[in-house]
């Protein structure tokens, strides 16, 4: 966290990363991107990230790819609902946005496995889940992980409209 300037006074004393949400969700993004395994408690690159290391604009498509075709269309939906959000700044009243992912997901025909609607509180996770990968990224440019501004950076936004560039051409 020191190293990221994620360090605040109020979390000086983290001693796990089971203290500091950041980094664990750093390390899990990392985890389902493969770029990060766990061999005998350690933590190691896999191959595919040796290849990245030094290259980041490799690093740059390898992620755009990932945040485009997450394996699971809900995540999906809600990558494409938050990256239209955040260049359009037209994101609903923080009071509604989990039905509106919801909404989304029932629009799109995804169900539960019984074939009940999504409950509200997955369309929440979904949600909350897709916006820590973007800060996890630090897309709007702050160097402080609760420091959104409000909006992304320059390179934040290049890098939303490339993740947009790789969908299917399905509107949202």
């Amino acid at each position: 966290m020191a190293e990221l300037g994620w360090m605040e006074p109020w979390n000086a004393n983290v001693s796990t990363e089971s203290h500091a949400a950041p980094v664990r969700v750093v390390r899990e993004r990392l985890q389902e991107w493969k770029l990060l395994r766990k061999s005998k408690d350690r933590l190691l690159l896999t191959p595919a990230a040796r290849k990245l290391i030094n290259r980041p604009t490799m690093l740059w498509h390898y992620i755009a790819d990932r945040l485009a075709a997450p394996g699971h269309e809900g995540v999906k939906l809600a990558t494409q609902l938050r990256v239209h959000w955040e260049l359009t700044g037209s994101q609903p009243p923080w009071n509604v946005v989990d039905e509106v992912v919801q909404l989304a997901l029932h629009d799109r025909g995804l169900r539960t496995a019984t074939g009940a609607d999504i409950p509200l509180d997955w369309a929440s996770g979904l949600r909350i889940d897709v916006y820590q990968t973007l800060r996890c990224l630090r897309l709007w440019g702050s160097t402080k992980w609760g420091s959104d501004g409000l909006g992304p950076s320059d390179a934040g936004i290049r890098f939303l409209l490339d993740v947009q560039s790789r969908w299917d051409g399905r509107s949202i």
